[in-house]
């Protein structure tokens, strides 16, 4: 494969700049410089915590550096026995949600028949303590 010209000088260029790149990488002189190496450190450390464990010696737990606990591995009869106990208590609690469910339609019912019932009973009242006007006879007072 023949390398233009072009392309063998821009490497050559880049190469020349590299070394200067990564001095400079290397010892930031700068407060902002300082800053910025501090960031890309914490930024390192907070995701990557899996590289840096530490051994509890008491209870045999992996912690990372960020504090986290690791479990062990599980069993898989044990994550299928407790995948079993999850959907039993899941299957259970959705019975109790359609009890609840239908309770709450059937108090919902008697409110609204409640609400009717007190509805007719005041228009009821309003009827008979309405005054009686007499329409056809013109009051003496209209004239």
């Amino acid at each position: 494969m023949v390398t233009l010209k072009v392309v063998a000088r821009r490497r050559a260029k880049q190469e020349q700049l590299r070394p200067a790149l990564d001095q400079r990488q290397a010892e930031p002189a700068s407060p902002l410089g300082q800053m910025h190496a501090q960031a890309l450190a914490m930024h390192d450390q907070k995701h990557q915590p899996l590289h840096n464990l530490q051994r509890s010696d008491d209870d045999d737990e992996c912690i990372t550096s960020s504090g986290h606990v690791l479990l062990e591995m599980q069993t898989d009869e044990s994550i299928i026995a407790m995948n079993q106990r999850l959907i039993r208590e899941r299957n259970a609690l959705m019975q109790e949600k359609e009890v609840w469910q239908s309770q709450l339609q059937n108090q919902h019912i008697n409110l609204q028949e409640v609400l009717h019932a007190t509805r007719l009973l005041k228009l009821k009242i309003q009827h008979y303590q309405a005054p009686v006007v007499d329409t056809l006879v013109p009051s003496p007072t209209s004239s």
